[in-house]
């Protein structure tokens, strides 16, 4: 824990430190590494964006979407959160996207055919219902997922549903702030270039694709 940590950073003897996890602890042991002129190099948080295009293959659009937002359940700082999409195809995406979530089984990841593991730990947990909470607060539309399973083997372990969200806006909540769960909202655009401008908005700059066959 920080303990540890806080020895790590400030020691002489180590030279260098590598830190994954969130903007404000990384920002505070680069400020101790780099302050005893050792090297610190820190992969911090994200809220990636995936632009699809209308001319994209829409099978191979929503694989990728998955690959990047609901495998190792969300919990990655290069997880995809945001999906851009024009509206010719956003229909069709989308409901291909929430058939496709639906179908995902959630469960012990050790067990063949599980696809969604369980959050890290409660206070994870919590963090991600929350902003479930929060997103349908702000007017998102739910499509698929949002809650945790419960009974079974459900109850040993914190699990939560793979999560869309459809309607969401540039400005809300959960399309600015990293969830670090299997959430993912889908954004409308009008083209390419308000996909671009969507995609920038936020404070993170950490992984972005763009799924097209131009």
């Amino acid at each position: 824990g920080s303990e540890v940590g806080d020895e790590i950073a400030v020691n002489p003897r180590v030279k260098a430190v590598s830190f994954t996890g969130s903007n404000a602890t990384g920002t505070r042991l680069y400020d101790k590494v780099t302050g005893r002129n050792a090297k610190c190099q820190c992969e911090m948080g994200g809220k990636n964006p995936v632009i699809v295009l209308a001319d994209a293959d829409l099978d191979n659009a929503v694989t990728q979407v998955i690959a990047g937002s609901m495998l190792s359940t969300g919990q990655k700082c290069t997880a995809t959160s945001r999906v851009m999409v024009e509206d010719a195809v956003a229909d069709e995406f989308t409901d291909l996207l929430v058939e496709r979530v639906k179908a995902m089984k959630v469960g012990n990841g050790q067990v063949d055919g599980v696809q969604i593991g369980p959050a890290v730990d409660q206070a994870q947990l919590d963090t991600i219902l929350s902003y479930i909470g929060v997103g349908k607060a702000e007017g998102a539309e739910l499509l698929t997922g949002g809650a945790r399973p419960t009974g079974g083997d459900y109850d040993k372990g914190f699990y939560v549903e793979p999560t869309v969200f459809g309607g969401v806006t540039r400005s809300m909540r959960i399309a600015q702030e990293e969830i670090f769960g299997p959430v993912v909202g889908v954004i409308r655009v009008s083209s390419f270039e308000e996909a671009m401008d969507i995609a920038n908005d936020v404070e993170f700059g950490l992984s972005a694709s763009i799924i097209t066959k131009d």
